[in-house]
């Protein structure tokens, strides 16, 4: 079977016989006690077919729509007490003086288009020179576009023998200025180019990431921003900076102080946190619930305190008997897993309670991110469609408490193109290209995801990459068609997306070593789900010769940040004795009953097996059902042979 969470061929556990695992079943496990009835006396199956890449990529491709159920979209209810914003990045040079200056010989359009196609091609055939060229025209303008996504890559590709362009496609990156925002790449990047002698990056620095010696000299010249940064940074920790609310507070009232209006105005938002810590708590301790929901406010933003979102969590919910506002919090969290495992239920209960009570920040959140049909026609009539297509992806989806009804879901959709959103045209493909409600039909597909494009919507040259990327009798992969949607995508949104498509591009162009370099390069945005893929790719030798260390290591890393998927991959190598691991069954089952915990359907039907089989831990036929179950409720179809 296919594994509906990882989207690969599943390796399962046969089931076994038992004819009297559950000796009184109530009616929810009568399903359960008919199952391990007939379950055959195989041990378990061995699937081979555990690196079919492409059978992976064919249901993977799928994920890269990337907006279904996306939680992170999520607004988040405002914190009343304090505001938790980063300063933004200092310009100290003007990018517009850069490059070829707008002089009579590029004033008029019509030579600036010229100069602009004379540095492309001087540019294609390799110039560094004209390549920083043609990255200002992008940035500025000048005879095309602007489009500061192709400016941000062009920069990057001359900052290889030009130190000087790193210093704009740092700021770009830190600032999130045309492409999405990055501070800790950014920030490598303008020190590369300080450590390159360029003066801009230097006095960049100076400001955004100052030393001790950088503050003080600010402060002799009146220039306060070198302290601003240093003091935020201690404040909350970040950048390399060991936390010290004290000293940032010292140094934010020596600003105010000096007359600097920004940190006056940092002092009055933090100052009461960082300040009265030690209040706070003693008066939480003795009942006060205004105190206890400031402290959750300092420990969930690490003002005054080192960061704790736990311990934020826990006094949201003890505040919440007499405070609307932290139930919604409490609400929040629970629904995005902050601090506590994720309940998204449990979390959408506590923020409908907070907003049937009156708390604004909770039920303008709902009304964004869970709306009713009434939220959807109000929002429509002010022209705000955000909520109608959060509500319709609901719908095909069948996620969120809705049930599924993808007709309904379509109608939206289709008043959505209707006026106009690429957003709407792009969920239309998707539609038609997975069959959605509606007969399968690829080249509908593409016209809706084309329209999509022509509308501006960022993700429908992504979408337009993966169509290209589905091989069936019908409709060969178009590898050609691919790599020209993907490096599109790439060119305007250089993200851990667009590098995974490049991966996969490059491996169906038969580039395993270039393929591994994206994935690397996807791994090192941070995100847990990329750091899965490369180990498990490591393994099956899909991204260059197979490497089981450097996949062990990879899978772990992705473990231990609660990525189910690693788990499990690690639990069947543990027991079956592969890829380098020792068989190793009570280890296998832990991984398994990690997974299971966290809703996997396939570990939750192994670990019913193991249960009831009594390998590798004492037979439990009651918690071989309960699994067993549990795998049944999260979609795991059992044939019983009936």
């Amino acid at each position: 079977m296919i594994d509906s969470i990882s989207g690969r061929a599943a390796r399962t556990l046969s089931p076994l016989d038992c004819s009297a695992c559950v000796r009184a079943a109530t009616p929810r496990t009568i399903t359960v006690s008919i199952l391990l009835a007939t379950w055959s006396a195989s041990a378990f199956a061995q699937n081979s077919n555990l690196s079919d890449h492409d059978r992976y990529i064919h249901n993977e491709s799928e994920r890269n729509t990337k907006y279904f159920n996306n939680a992170d979209s999520y607004p988040k209810p405002s914190t009343n007490n304090f505001r938790n914003f980063v300063p933004p990045p200092v310009q100290s040079h003007d990018r517009a003086d850069w490059g070829p200056q707008p002089a009579s010989a590029v004033q008029h359009r019509e030579t600036r288009e010229e100069y602009f196609a004379q540095v492309k091609q001087r540019s294609a055939s390799g110039d560094a020179e004209a390549k920083m060229d043609l990255a200002n025209c992008y940035y500025q303008g000048w005879g095309v576009a602007q489009n500061k996504a192709e400016a941000y890559r062009l920069y990057r590709e001359a900052g290889a023998t030009r130190p000087q362009a790193l210093v704009t496609a740092a700021s770009l990156l830190y600032s999130g200025d045309g492409i999405p925002a990055n501070e800790t790449e950014g920030l490598a990047l303008m020190q590369r180019a300080a450590a390159a002698g360029v003066k801009e990056a230097i006095d960049w620095l100076a400001v955004v990431h100052p030393s001790p010696a950088d503050v003080e000299q600010g402060a002799a010249k009146q220039d306060y921003r070198p302290m601003l940064y240093y003091a935020t940074d201690l404040l909350y920790g970040r950048n390399g900076r060991e936390l010290d609310p004290t000293k940032a507070i010292a140094y934010l009232q020596r600003a105010a102080k000096a007359g600097d209006k920004n940190s006056a105005e940092w002092l009055e938002s933090v100052y009461p946190a960082a300040n009265v810590i030690e209040e706070l708590k003693q008066k939480s301790a003795s009942g006060d619930v205004g105190a206890k929901v400031k402290l959750a406010d300092c420990y969930a933003q690490g003002l005054g305190v080192k960061l704790d979102q736990a311990e934020a969590y826990r006094l949201y919910r003890e505040a919440g008997a007499a405070s609307l506002f932290a139930i919604g919090q409490a609400g929040y969290m629970l629904f995005q897993g902050e601090g506590v495992a994720a309940n998204h239920a449990e979390g959408l209960a506590l923020l409908r309670q907070a907003a049937a009570g009156g708390d604004q920040s909770s039920a303008t959140w709902l009304a964004k991110s869970f709306p009713s049909p009434e939220d959807i026609e109000k929002s429509a009539a002010k022209q705000d469609y955000g909520p109608m297509l959060k509500y319709a992806v609901d719908l095909l989806s069948g996620v969120d408490g809705r049930a599924k009804d993808p007709a309904r879901a379509i109608g939206y959709f289709q008043r959505l193109a209707a006026q106009g959103d690429g957003r709407g045209m792009l969920f239309l493909g998707d539609v038609f290209a997975y069959g959605k409600g509606v007969p399968e039909d690829l080249v509908q597909a593409e016209q809706w995801m084309l329209k999509a494009q022509a509308a501006g919507d960022r993700e429908a040259a992504n979408n337009l990459a993966a169509l290209a990327e589905r091989d069936t009798p019908t409709h060969p992969r178009d590898v050609a068609t691919m790599r020209r949607w993907a490096e599109k995508y790439l060119a305007a949104n250089p993200s851990p997306l667009a590098f995974e498509m490049m991966a996969r591009l490059e491996y169906y162009s038969g580039h395993k070593e270039q393929a591994r370099t994206w994935w690397v390069k996807a791994v090192e945005g941070g995100e847990t789900y990329y750091l899965h893929e490369l180990g498990f790719l490591e393994w099956s030798g899909q991204a260059g010769p197979v490497d089981e260390e450097a996949g062990r290591k990879h899978l772990e890393a992705a473990a231990a940040r609660g990525e189910e998927k690693s788990m499990y991959e690690l639990g069947v190598a543990y027991l079956d004795g592969r890829h380098g691991m020792p068989h190793d069954e009570p280890r296998a089952i832990a991984l398994f009953q990690a997974a299971a915990e966290k809703g996997m359907a396939t570990a939750q039907n192994n670990l019913a097996l193991f249960y009831h089989q009594g390998r590798g831990t004492p037979r439990d036929d009651a918690k071989a059902a309960y699994w067993a179950q549990q795998a049944i409720d999260h979609g795991y179809t059992y044939d019983t042979g009936s």
